[in-house]
C-alpha cells in the first residue's frame, strides 16, 4: 500500500494521530541527550504548523521525559517520569483549548508506581497503578471523567505479599471496559485472563484465558484484541464482544494491536511490516515498512519508523 511520509528531523515516540494531524514526544531520559527535557508536540494537517503543547520539566531537580502518550477524540493522556516513584505525573491535555488536568501523582496517593496501563475513549481515562506500602501490595483501577470531572475507584486488590498481586491492563470504549488480568512479575509462559465490565464496575465477567503472557489490548465498539508474548513469534487474538465469540483471523503472528471500526493493524516482526484486516470480510493487505506501533484515525493509519524517524501514514482502504 502506498503511504505519505512527512517530518524528517528528530526523534519520534509514541506517535498518536488525531482529526487533523498527529502527536509527538521528544526526548528520553537517559537516552541520546541525557539532559533532555523531553516536550510534547502537535502537527496539524490543516496549517503544516507543529504546536507544543506541553514540557515535561524537571522534578525533584531530576530531568524527566514525556511517554505512553495516547490520544481520544479531542484528549490525549500521557505520562511525565524521571523513571522514580516520586518524580512521575499523569496528565490530560484538551487538545482544543490546550487545558492540562493532572489525573494522578504520588502526592495523590504516596509509594505509587506510575500507571504504565491506561486507556482512554475520548470520554472517559481508565487506568491501573500499583501501591506498595507497609510491606502489602495494592492494585486500584480509576476512571475520570472528562465532561463531570471526576474521578472514581472502580476496584482494590489488597494482599499480603507483592507476589500475589496482579496488574491490570485496560481498554475502552464507550461504556464497556476490557482489561487482562496479568500476575505480578508474570513471565511468557504464565496464562493471564481477560475481563470485560461496565466503566461503572459492574458485570465483570471473564471473556478468555491466554495461553501465554498477555502484552498489549485494544478495543472499539465490537471487538477486543489483545496479544500474547510466546518468547519467540507473538500471537494475536480477538474476540466479538457483540456475539462473544472469538473471531478467526487470516494470519494471527503479529503483535500491538489497535482497532477502528472493523479495522485492525498489528506489527508483523518476522518480516517487519504492518498487517491491516478488515475484520468484517477478512481481508488483508500489508504495509512493507517496519513499525513499532500504529495509530488508527477517522481517515488512516499512522505510524513511526524509528529506523528512520519519519512519520508515515495511508488512508484508509475503500469499505472502512
Amino acid at each position: 500500500m502506498p503511504f505519505t511520509s512527512i517530518m524528517k528531523t528528530g526523534y519520534y515516540l509514541d506517535v498518536q494521530g488525531t482529526s487533523d494531524g498527529f502527536l509527538f514526544q521528544k526526548g528520553m531520559v537517559g537516552e541520546y541527550d541525557p539532559s533532555f527535557i523531553g516536550a510534547l508536540y502537535y502537527y496539524h494537517y490543516s496549517t503544516h504548523q507543529v504546536q507544543l503543547l506541553d514540557t515535561a520539566g524537571p522534578a525533584n531537580g531530576v530531568v524527566r521525559d514525556i511517554r505512553l502518550v495516547t490520544v481520544a477524540g479531542n484528549y490525549a493522556a500521557y505520562i511525565k517520569s524521571d523513571n522514580s516513584l516520586e518524580g512521575w505525573e499523569f496528565w490530560l491535555v484538551n487538545l482544543t483549548n490546550g487545558k492540562l488536568t493532572l489525573l494522578d501523582s504520588p502526592k495523590t496517593t504516596p509509594s505509587q508506581q506510575y500507571p504504565s496501563n491506561f486507556a482512554m475513549d475520548g470520554q472517559n481515562v481508565v487506568w491501573s497503578s500499583l501501591i506498595f506500602q507497609n510491606g502489602k501490595a495494592v492494585s486500584i483501577m480509576r476512571i475520570y471523567n472528562m465532561a463531570q470531572n471526576t474521578t472514581k475507584t472502580l476496584f482494590t486488590d489488597i494482599v499480603a505479599s507483592p507476589a500475589t498481586i496482579y496488574l491490570y491492563r485496560p481498554a475502552i470504549y464507550g461504556s464497556v471496559i476490557t482489561y487482562a488480568k496479568i500476575p505480578f512479575g508474570a513471565q511468557t509462559t504464565t496464562s493471564d485472563t481477560i475481563w470485560r465490565m461496565n466503566i461503572d464496575g459492574s458485570g465483570v465477567q471473564q471473556i478468555a484465558t491466554t495461553q501465554y503472557a498477555n502484552v498489549n489490548i485494544a478495543m472499539d465498539a465490537n471487538y477486543a484484541a489483545w496479544d500474547e508474548d510466546t518468547g519467540n513469534q507473538p500471537i494475536l487474538d480477538v474476540y466479538n464482544l457483540q456475539t462473544n465469540s472469538p473471531v478467526t483471523l487470516p494470519s494471527n503472528m503479529c503483535n500491538r494491536p489497535q482497532l477502528y471500526k472493523t479495522l485492525l493493524t498489528c506489527i508483523q516482526w518476522a518480516q517487519p511490516s504492518i498487517l491491516v484486516i478488515n475484520l468484517s470480510t477478512n481481508a488483508y493487505s500489508i504495509i512493507a515498512d517496519p513499525a513499532v506501533y500504529t495509530s488508527l484515525t477517522q481517515d488512516r493509519i499512522i505510524w513511526s519508523d524509528d529506523g528512520e524517524n519519519v512519520v508515515h501514514w495511508v488512508m484508509y482502504p475503500a469499505g472502512i
